[in-house]
């Protein structure tokens, strides 16, 4: 499921993506829009795509990896309303060389503040 319209960004590390939030998004409840948590989701394929940059990078296969858990999440609003266009950015907060990594992750978009810290496991980089 690919809930990302598109890459903006990307440098060793950091990305950036857009999500434009309408009636044919995945997770839209009509009259009310995207719940507020899927900016989790959205942060966790922006994070997915910085891995999937780095492959192309050094010409290796895309890497699978796991969300497993968030900390801190906090969002100013309930729901992204139709119309609203949301940046995700996610920047690597550390790595560990066994697989685990940390992420601090933002979503803004028109009146929209959304903030968390995501942990990560590519099994690839387990020793």
């Amino acid at each position: 499921m690919l809930l990302l319209d598109s890459l903006l960004g990307y440098e060793t590390g950091r990305a950036t993506s857009r999500i434009c939030i309408s009636p044919d998004s995945s997770f839209f409840i009509p009259g009310k829009g995207v719940p507020a948590y899927i900016a989790i989701e959205y942060l966790a394929q922006t994070i997915a795509a910085i891995s999937g940059m780095e492959a192309l990078e050094a010409g290796t296969a895309t890497p699978i990896g796991y969300l497993l858990g968030t900390r801190k999440f906090q969002c100013n609003v309930a729901w992204f309303e139709d119309g609203c266009e949301l940046q995700a950015e996610a920047t690597e907060d550390y790595l560990d060389g066994q697989g685990m990594g940390a992420y601090l992750g933002k979503v803004t978009g028109n009146g929209v503040e959304a903030s968390c810290r995501l942990t990560v496991f590519r099994p690839d980089q387990a020793g």
